[in-house]
């Protein structure tokens, strides 16, 4: 018997209800649980996104800007000392993917990400969009 196509969408409506039915089923209201965790995955995912798009805005007018006026930079982001291999390759990755910036190194004590970005107005708010934006994020999903 067959309920239906495997779908993108016939996933998506399954996971609702699943989801629907063990929060009603559940009695235990953990703030670290599940269903926190699934909020928290989705708020990452969608920061991305819309990270995501603002980066391919930004490309665009710089792409039809004189070149004279692009800034670009290579900087050392700090990066959390406990980071686990896997954190480290999914927040380079979230970088590179982004248009505009390009993760570059990872320094030998694994201390500092070294990024190139295509234009810089200022080098701090540059390092801590990458730390207070993607890192952070990160952590709260792998955490």
């Amino acid at each position: 018997m067959a309920i239906g196509d495997f779908t993108p969408a016939n996933i998506a409506v399954g996971f609702a209800i699943s989801f629907v039915v063990l929060r009603l089923a559940t009695t235990r209201r953990d703030e670290r649980g599940y269903f926190a965790r699934v909020w928290i995955c989705a708020s990452f995912v969608m920061y991305f996104l819309r990270e995501l798009v603002l980066a391919n805005v930004k490309m665009a007018y710089w792409t039809l800007s004189p070149l004279h006026k692009l800034k670009p930079a290579i900087l050392g982001v700090p990066l959390e000392a406990d980071l686990t291999d896997v954190e480290i390759m999914v927040l380079t990755s979230m970088v590179t993917l982004t248009p505009g910036t390009l993760t570059l190194d990872v320094s030998a004590d694994r201390k500092t990400l070294f990024v190139h970005f295509m234009h810089v107005e200022d080098a701090e708010a540059a390092v801590r969009e990458v730390k207070d934006g993607f890192e952070r994020r990160l952590l709260e999903v792998t955490r």
